[in-house]
């Protein structure tokens, strides 16, 4: 006897990525799925076993690839018999090396280029910086070796910063690719600091040819951690 049946035809893949150490569980989701007892996913060349959930989805585990990049994810019924691909990406765990600025004052908003490695945009809202593990921001993937985000702001509703008991304002700041899943393999320091105050000006005035030397008095000047001190009348 001769039995005829319905090649599987795969719709999505969720999640569509995952690190190039393998070990993510997907969902594949399609059509016309049996449970024929010997049903694979096929990685590129890596072919793993694969779980019966439904006629419309089954589940498995992205094995482990040497490179990052696209492979065709395709599905098995049957030995040697593979269905239409969808796209998997594969993609190195990013690594943090670098800041700058490297500090910001402790209400937030300043931005950060974080420099590094592995970088890669997996779609919107997945890359985020994250400041000591518990705080995360959006950001936006520049490049292979540049994302750009907002440090966030460490005061409380009276004011004060939120460092906890014995804590410093230095921030460890790491990034995601992948919503929160997985931390960059390294970390920079980013500290914040207080907002400068200007209580008194000397000469309040001069000429507009400019050269007159002005005394300010104030607080919050000294901070070791203010990555650059910069003077502005007016818009200049």
């Amino acid at each position: 006897m001769y039995y005829y049946y319905k090649p599987p035809f795969l719709f999505d893949v969720e999640p569509p990525q995952g690190p190039v150490e393998g070990n993510t569980t997907v969902t594949v989701v399609g059509s016309d799925f049996n449970n024929t007892g010997n049903i694979t996913c096929k990685f590129g060349r890596h072919q793993v076993p694969a779980i019966y959930k439904s006629s419309s989805e089954i589940k498995c585990k992205a094995p482990a690839v040497p490179e990052p990049g696209l492979v065709d994810l395709t599905i098995s019924l049957y030995p040697g018999l593979y269905s239409s691909p969808v796209d998997y990406l594969y993609y190195k765990n990013p690594v943090v090396e670098s800041l700058a600025p490297t500090s910001g004052p402790e209400e937030g908003m300043t931005q950060i280029q974080v420099r590094g490695k592995n970088f890669v945009d997996l779609g919107r809202n997945n890359a985020l910086c994250v400041f000591n593990d518990t705080k995360f921001t959006n950001a936006t993937v520049i490049s292979d070796t540049e994302i750009v985000c907002d440090s966030p702001g460490i005061l409380n509703k009276q004011g004060y910063a939120e460092l906890g008991e014995g804590a410093a304002p230095v921030h460890d700041v790491k990034v995601t690719l992948d919503g929160g899943i997985r931390l960059s393999a390294g970390s920079a320091p980013f500290d914040y600091y207080n907002q400068p105050k200007v209580t008194e000006i000397s000469p309040a005035s001069g000429p507009i040819k400019g050269g007159t030397t002005i005394t300010l008095k104030g607080e919050g000047f000294g901070q070791a951690s203010a990555y650059r001190r910069v003077v502005r009348l007016g818009h200049l």
